[in-house]
């Protein structure tokens, strides 16, 4: 596709055709590993996708509230506060949504061991 974009229209079909052959791949991947090789509903990856990225923009629109409403000049106050931010608003926010699912069970499910093994 780059090959085909450099042809056409320059430098920036080369940008244009790395990204639209990555968008590609990343649409047909899991199209043929739950179909063919999970024999499972393509519709379920993709309702699932869409609502993770409806967290994350959840998530970062709590983040950027927060941090409008505290306006810190302080470069390292600032970074603290986002530091806890990061640290503290994904886990609650994945929690509160996907805390049931099997998925997030199997996650915390390692973390706990990784922290077990480590403590």
């Amino acid at each position: 596709m780059s090959v085909i974009g450099v042809k056409t229209i320059g430098l920036p079909g080369i940008y244009i055709g790395t990204l639209v052959s990555g968008m590609i791949q990343n649409i047909a991947s899991p199209i043929i590993t739950y179909k063919y090789l999970f024999k499972k509903n393509v519709g379920e990856y993709f309702s699932r996708f869409i609502l993770r990225l409806l967290l994350l923009a959840l998530i970062y629109g709590v983040i950027d509230l927060v941090n409008r409403i505290f306006i810190l000049n302080n470069p390292i106050t600032s970074f603290v506060l986002n530091f806890a931010l990061c640290l503290v608003i994904p886990p609650v926010v994945f929690n509160s949504f996907l805390g049931r699912t099997d998925d997030w069970k199997y996650f915390a499910g390692k973390i706990r061991e990784i922290f077990h093994k480590n403590v």
